[in-house]
This record gives structure tokens, C-alpha cells and sequence, in this order.
């Protein structure tokens, strides 16, 4: 985390934690391509990707000069899986597209989904990590773009560190996180506050 403030600024550390609520993602949502790619312009904004630099499939595979977001399976109908996997996608961009880590760096720990707490979009990655870890086969689309490596527990020490990074002793936005990783939060942040 202390890694990504040098490569990304400290300003990171003030942006708002997103969740998935009509003030982060404003709209209905009925699972359209135009609903999907509106999604993917706000995830775009909120960790400073230019859309335009997003080319999204809906089949499997895809080659071309932009990094491609391909959503394969039954994905698009759950908003959170959706959201989750967009972020991470970027998060990979921006970190191997971006030319800060290889792509052989960043399978090797889980850097990119780190980056999404980092960027504030944690909440919604460490609500979505059980989702992914329980994905069936005609959602082959979820497994190839290696989400959920992080578990709950991991997720809610990462949400920790980056609440103490912000200077939030009690967090608000801890009341967002599912129970599962809200458990392991609140334990991180005890430990935290302990040894600072």
C-alpha cells in the first residue's frame, strides 16, 4: 500500500470510498450494453483510466491496440460481480498498462487487487471476493481473468490499512462492507490503532 502512494500520489488517500449506491453509479440498471458501458465510464472516472482507452468485448477473446474488458458468462446481470471485475481489469491497466509492474510481477502477488482498495473501490472488490471463489462453469468469463485472489480475511486488513493511511480510526464507510470481510476489518483496525 505504502508502494502505491509513491507510484500514485498521496491524493489517492482523499478520494471517496465508492460503493455500489445511486450516488457513485446514478440510474437504472438492467443489465444493456448501454447500461454496461455506462458503468464502465464511471469505474473509468473514479480510477483515472480515459474510456476511451477501454475497448469492451461481450464474447470471450478480442485482440486489438486498446486493453480489452471482455464480460463473459452471466456476469453483466449482478451489478456488484460486474463493478468488481471492471475495477480489477483497470487495476491490472494500470499497473502492467501503465508499465509499472510486468504482468508476470503482478501474477505473482496480488498487486491489482490491492490497487482497487487503494483507489477506493475496495468495498465493492472485498463484497464480490465470495462471489468469485463459488463462480460456476458458465461463467468461464470470471475464472481467466484471475478475480478473487484476495479472501475476506485479506481484504479486510488491506480496508484496514488503507482506512489508517487515510486517518480513519472509525471509518464510516466500514457500515458498506459485507459482514465476512466487515468482521476482518474491524479486527485489522484494532490491531492497527494497537501498534501505531
Amino acid at each position: 500500500m505504502s508502494w502505491f502512494v509513491d507510484q500514485f500520489g498521496a491524493a489517492w488517500l482523499e478520494s471517496p470510498v465508492v460503493s455500489l449506491t445511486d450516488e457513485f453509479f446514478p440510474g437504472a440498471y438492467d443489465g444493456t450494453e448501454q447500461d454496461i458501458r455506462r458503468v464502465v465510464v464511471n469505474v473509468c472516472g473514479y480510477m483515472d483510466v480515459a474510456p476511451e482507452h477501454i475497448r469492451v468485448g461481450f464474447a470471450a477473446g478480442g485482440a486489438g491496440a486498446r486493453p480489452v474488458i471482455t464480460l463473459g458468462g452471466s456476469i453483466y446481470r449482478n451489478p456488484l460481480l460486474l463493478v468488481a471485475t471492471i475495477a480489477r481489469a483497470l487495476a491490472y491497466e494500470r499497473l502492467v498498462g501503465e508499465k509499472r509492474m510486468t504482468a508476470d510481477q503482478v501474477d505473482e502477488e496480488p498487486a491489482d487487487d490491492l490497487l482497487t482498495v487503494f483507489l477506493g473501490l475496495g468495498v465493492i472488490t472485498a463484497n464480490a471476493a465470495p462471489a468469485f471463489s463459488h463462480a460456476t462453469a458458465d461463467e468461464a468469463g470470471l475464472r481467466a481473468t484471475r478475480l478473487g485472489r484476495l479472501t475476506p480475511p485479506m481484504y479486510g486488513y488491506a480496508l484496514a490499512r488503507y482506512a489508517i493511511m487515510r486517518g480513519e480510526r472509525r471509518p464510516r464507510w466500514v457500515r458498506s462492507v459485507d459482514a465476512g470481510p466487515r468482521a476482518y476489518l474491524k479486527t485489522s483496525l484494532r490491531y492497527l490503532r494497537r501498534s501505531s
